[in-house]
């Protein structure tokens, strides 16, 4: 990475960052002040894109079929009126949609009322009658009434509807509460609900047309993002020389330095240029080739490595794939996975890069199992025919186990060595001998256990010198102290780690675990499904659809463990070995969009 101090007339400041912007390849730092006006405008800008963004979104997933598309015409509109006629649709879609429900309530209140106008109330009550209107069940209403009161019924269902009269001005008794007549009939309302429904309608194309430009907002609202990065850089300049210069910093990557400084030869503004040290906290760009470029987002969850420390991407993405695999444990579901990862690549240009990393994911799924034999939550030898000698290539869980041990093993002392690398240039080459100590201890404990328990002969004599070579390097070079003792007594309580490699190996038997879990479960699907097929005539029809989705939920079941917990024996026992330093901030040049 590579520092630039740039001194700029004031006024020259804004042309200065635009066209910095458009090379996208410098990173201004930034610097802590209270946000302006402006600024804060901006901001509220971008959120009101995204909130609006995100509705329009919603909207086209859920937009009826009826819509017609010949009235969702694109809305001309500018983009500073975009937002306010989107809320102001959306307000306009709501208060519709709630005066329909209210107006459909109105309208079922109605109906049992039948058609009549308020003329009829006013002749009524000309002949100086009143008219009382009742509700109730069919239960509750009696035929004698009709002997007392002069009674009308007008509709009958779950509730009779009825209405009595009395002589205007009379005393007036009925053994039920009087209820409301409505003011419309239920026709007049539903003409209303259809006019309402029809503006409904508009508004609901209007919005239709607006969700086809999602990507046309996501621009403009990520040009707005890119103007707010070039006012806060520009902000951060620190003003010298009464407020007529500016001065301030960047960084760019060695790669494109040439180019920037290309760029600023044909600029106003004087500049100088130095390699960047740690104590200019500058920001870091990972550089790795096109295999392992697919693995940093899963590192990046973590952290990213300090500026000068080491990258461990390219260290632990082969570890990764293969964990992976084996905490899926079926190569059956790592086919799948490959075809899906495919897919995704070729025919999902904005996926392409997760696409290539599922497909790894699942060739890793695909080579794993091969060593059980589990496809399907089947055993290959119970498939296909073969003979005893070939069935007996397979591991069992107890072959599994110990495989997994034995791998978690070779990532820790693959990590103690790049330790004792990354030590020694950095540091000088007597510094990173205890790692190269640890290793070797390592491994010759490894193999002497195998050797014990597997009734091999015993490990040869001459083994035990590269055990007291490791060991001496522990002790001595631990410490960089130049006094002996010192030296001794640190090298001496180094040997505690022993534990603390006791917990990490036994962390890896998740491995063997979550690949066992994973078949066991598929095993399970395997026997339902076959149980199904006792049913006459729609058992076939019954298992298969048991088959797809019983695979499917261990397949989804099966791949979030295997994410995570290769994840976890990355982040804390290797990267802990390989002495990981994070803590870097991305590089984040300024960058403008432009408009096609």
């Amino acid at each position: 990475m590579d520092k630039f101090n740039f001194v700029i007339f004031h006024k020259d400041v804004d042309s200065f960052l635009e066209e910095l912007s458009k090379a996208g390849l410098v990173d201004i730092t930034r610097s802590s002040r209270a946000i302006d006006s402006d600024s804060k405008q901006k901001m509220q800008d971008i959120r009101d894109y995204n909130t609006t963004i995100g509705w329009l979104q919603k909207y086209k997933a859920v937009a009826t079929k009826a819509i017609d598309t010949e009235k969702a015409a694109k809305q001309e509109l500018s983009y500073a009126d975009i937002l306010s006629y989107t809320t102001g649709l959306i307000k306009e879609k709501k208060e519709i949609a709630g005066q329909i429900s209210q107006l459909t309530a109105e309208a079922a209140y109605a109906e049992p009322w039948g058609s009549f106008n308020n003329g009829d109330l006013e002749r009524i009550s000309e002949l100086g009658l009143t008219a009382h209107f009742y509700s109730c069940s069919p239960k509750v209403f009696k035929e004698e009434w009709n002997q007392t009161w002069p009674l009308h019924v007008i509709s009958e269902g779950d509730q009779v509807c009825f209405t009595v009269l009395s002589q205007a001005g009379e005393e007036f008794a009925f053994p039920l509460t009087e209820v409301q007549f409505p003011k419309r009939t239920a026709d007049e309302i539903r003409r209303e609900i259809e006019s309402l429904t029809e503006k409904q309608n508009e508004v609901d194309c209007k919005l239709y047309a607006l969700s086809l430009r999602t990507q046309e907002f996501e621009k403009q609202r990520d040009i707005i993002k890119d103007e707010l990065d070039v006012y806060l850089a520009g902000k951060g300049a620190e003003k010298a020389s009464e407020d007529l210069l500016s001065v301030f910093e960047g960084f760019s990557t060695a790669d494109s330095s040439e180019k920037v400084t290309a760029l600023l030869d044909t600029m106003p503004v004087y500049w100088e240029k130095q390699e960047a040290v740690l104590e200019d906290n500058p920001p870091v760009a990972l550089k790795n080739n096109a295999f392992s470029r697919l693995f940093e987002p899963i590192g990046q969850m973590y952290l990213l490595p300090h500026y000068n420390a080491e990258d461990l991407t390219p260290y632990f993405c082969i570890f990764y794939m293969l964990f992976f695999g084996l905490c899926l444990g079926d190569m059956g579901y790592g086919i799948l996975l490959m075809i899906c990862g495919l897919f995704a690549a070729f025919k999902l240009p904005k996926f392409a890069s997760i696409g290539k990393l599922v497909f790894l994911l699942g060739l890793g799924s695909t080579i794993m199992p091969l060593l059980s034999g589990t496809f399907f939550g089947a055993k290959l030898y119970e498939l296909f025919p073969m003979s005893d000698k070939a069935a007996g290539m397979f591991l069992d869980d107890m072959g599994m186990f110990w495989f997994a041990i034995a791998f978690g093993i070779a990532q820790i002392v693959f990590g103690r060595i790049l330790n004792g690398i990354f030590t020694i240039k950095h540091e000088g080459f007597p510094n990173g001998l205890n790692h190269f100590g640890w290793a070797i201890v390592l491994v010759w404990f490894a193999f002497a256990f195998d050797t014990k328990t597997s009734g091999i002969k015993e490990m040869p004599d001459w083994s035990m010198y590269t055990l007291y070579a490791g060991l001496v390097m522990i002790l001595l070079f631990s410490s960089n102290s130049r006094n002996i003792f010192a030296r001794l007594g640190k090298g001496t309580f180094a040997f505690y780690d022993v534990t603390g490699f006791f917990g990490d190996i036994l962390s890896y038997i998740r491995l063997f675990g979550l690949g066992t879990a994973g078949g066991i479960l598929g095993l399970v699907v395997n026997s339902i499904s076959g149980q199904l097929l006792n049913i006459p005539y729609a058992g076939w029809l019954l298992c298969a659809i048991m088959l797809l989705i019983g695979h499917t939920m261990v397949l989804f079941l099966s791949a979030l463990g295997a994410f995570v917990h290769p994840m976890r024996l990355t982040f804390v026992e290797f990267y802990k070995n390989a002495g990981f330093d994070g803590g870097g901030r991305p590089f984040r040049p300024l960058k403008k969009e432009q408009n096609k």
